[in-house]
């Protein structure tokens, strides 16, 4: 047929089988016509790979291809090299779409070097990644790899990004995931929203446009946001609550070239609005640019501070890597004042000094604001115009009375 076949793999068990690479299957070849495959509410369990892949290595050579996981279990899969799940290699200007959608991804990976490892070698590739409504958890790294990667990575060389591809993270569960570093996500698109990390070895999510919103991030090793420079690049982080990060920062941000092959431009800018951080090591350990020609800046509005040992830190530059960003803050709730912040840190109108938020209760996660709360009609409603935020962590309006409220709850 010229429309090719589509493969289906329904209700099936992959248990113990082994192999040099794909210990359950080895799928080659990809299809001009994309046909398609899709495992619905498999159970891949005790798989094992002498090299990549412990469950699926896929060798994309020929043409576009989809991959579906629906509803499926993974667990306790194991490899001695990338993607005790899956595994990719692409040789080919060919797209590829992996979608994992409802699944139960554990107690994978006690060799490894990663969980999901997309492996894009070419300067014209278009791959997309989503993974959704699913649980990540228990996942763990021993394998001596320098990198030490866990329970998700997607590498995409940074020499040879398009901008095409695409990540998305919507809706998971990560919890009690470890290795040495973390997971290190790097795309043209990114958007990750609603999700709860927790327990965890941090995420780095990299990109030209990124998106950082709507997330419960507590007791991680921090978590790294950095946007590629360049026109039409945008990287916000809104309505997120990071807290208990110790003795790693809650938000790590990396601007400019320090990471990717973009331009880099004059005020070049990582929007950090309505989130709070409550009890980390660092509130924010801000980066540094690799030329300082580029003046970057961090705009941080309407967030809550509260008792964070450190607010805001410069990650100073190493040697021949003089670029350093300012922060620029405004409407903020801080248990500080601003001016005594950082020589790096611009203080700008309506930040309020304040011990107290006056939120529900912290210890049960419940970051609500009291009808009495300082911070309540405070916000600066600009940036969200200008940025089009219109809805809060819980996807009420961003804004009720007029003005927006500070932090990531808006009052009703």
């Amino acid at each position: 047929s010229t429309q090719g076949s589509t493969p289906i793999f329904d209700h099936c068990t992959f248990i113990n089988n082994k192999a040099w690479a794909g210990g359950a299957m080895y799928l080659a070849g990809g299809n001009p016509y994309d046909r398609g495959i899709e495992f619905d509410h498999c159970r891949f369990e005790g798989n094992y790979a002498e090299a990549q892949g412990g469950v699926i290595y896929f060798y994309n050579t020929i043409g576009k291809e989809t991959i579906d996981f629906v509803g499926c279990t993974v667990t306790k899969n194991n490899c001695m090299s990338f993607g005790s799940f899956f595994h990719y290699f692409k040789t080919g200007n060919n797209f590829f779409f992996l979608k994992i959608d409802s699944c139960d991804i554990s107690s994978n990976m006690p060799n490894a070097s990663s969980l999901i490892y997309l492996e894009p070698l070419v300067s014209q590739f278009k791959t997309k990644f989503v993974i959704s409504n699913s649980t990540i958890a228990d996942n763990k790294v021993s394998h001596p790899d320098p990198n030490g990667y866990n329970a998700l990575i997607v590498i995409n060389n940074s020499n040879y990004i398009g901008y095409t591809d695409t990540i998305i993270i919507s809706k998971n569960v990560f919890s009690n995931n470890s290795g040495n570093y973390g997971s290190y996500l790097e795309a043209g698109f990114m958007e990750v929203n609603n999700n709860l990390i927790s327990n965890s070895t941090g995420f780095a999510f990299i990109g030209k446009n990124v998106g950082v919103s709507n997330n419960v991030i507590v007791n991680c090793k921090g978590t790294q946001v950095g946007k590629f420079s360049g026109s039409n690049s945008k990287g916000i982080v809104k309505n997120n609550i990071f807290m208990s990060q110790n003795p790693f920062p809650g938000l790590v941000t990396s601007m400019g070239t320090s990471f990717g092959t973009g331009n880099p431009i004059l005020g070049d800018t990582l929007f950090i609005l309505n989130n709070i951080f409550w009890k980390n090591k660092i509130g924010i350990l801000q980066g540094y640019n690799s030329i300082d020609s580029i003046l970057a800046v961090n705009i941080l509005s309407n967030n809550i501070f509260l008792q964070n040992e450190t607010i805001i830190k410069q990650n100073n530059s190493p040697q021949g890597y003089p670029g350093e960003n300012f922060a620029y803050f405004s409407h903020n709730l801080m248990d500080k004042y601003c001016t005594g912040l950082s020589d790096r840190v611009i203080c700008g109108p309506g930040n309020i000094p304040s011990l107290d938020a006056l939120i529900i209760d912290a210890t049960a996660l419940n970051f609500h604001l009291q009808p009495c709360s300082q911070a309540i009609n405070k916000g600066n409603n600009a940036l969200l115009s200008q940025l089009e935020i219109l809805q809060d962590l819980e996807g009420n309006p961003r804004i009720s009375e007029g003005t927006v409220d500070i932090g990531p709850y808006e009052s009703p």
